[in-house]
């Protein structure tokens, strides 16, 4: 130490040494005058909260056509049996045999005459032209028992499929 005495320029505080007063100056004055650092929330980039607000819209839409569906508001409507058809005749062996467990008439899509829902929607059956000749028949069910029994059964009655 030199014996001199430090002064604070700002405060006139006396230190016995130039640390010291260093040391003082960036603890009391810089500090106080430098403004606390502001600490913002975590920000997401404008891009990743619109992905994320198109996330939640997909999702909730997601939701509701679930339970819309869960509620049956997208099946086809319950239309009176037509005990004549050939699709009722298959429908009624069907359930007969143990194939399916339920079927029932619902309104046939445009251009077909008759339609029938098999085995609580696994599958249908559906005709166009009944009673004429060159009569269309098209059935669906997913490959396994149901699909073999709807082609044999609609085959005994004079139906073809190309394969």
């Amino acid at each position: 130490m030199d014996g001199r005495r430090h002064k604070c320029p700002d405060c006139g505080a006396g230190f016995g040494s130039a640390s010291t007063l260093v040391d003082h100056s960036l603890s009391e004055h810089v500090q106080a005058e430098t403004p606390a650092a502001h600490v913002r929330p975590l920000r997401r980039p404008a891009g990743l909260r619109i992905a994320t607000a198109i996330a939640l819209l997909f999702g909730a839409a997601f939701w509701v056509l679930a339970a819309l569906g869960f509620a049956g508001i997208f099946e086809k409507p319950t239309v009176a049996e037509t005990p004549g058809s050939v699709v009722h005749e298959i429908v009624v062996e069907l359930e007969r045999e143990g194939a399916i467990d339920s079927y029932r008439a619902v309104e046939p899509d445009a251009g077909w005459d008759t339609e029938y829902e098999v085995g609580d929607g696994d599958g249908y059956v559906r005709v166009r032209d009944e009673g004429r000749p060159g009569a269309e028949l098209e059935y669906f069910a997913y490959p396994g028992e149901l699909d073999r029994a709807l082609e044999d059964a609609a085959e005994a009655r004079g139906f073809q499929f190309g394969d």
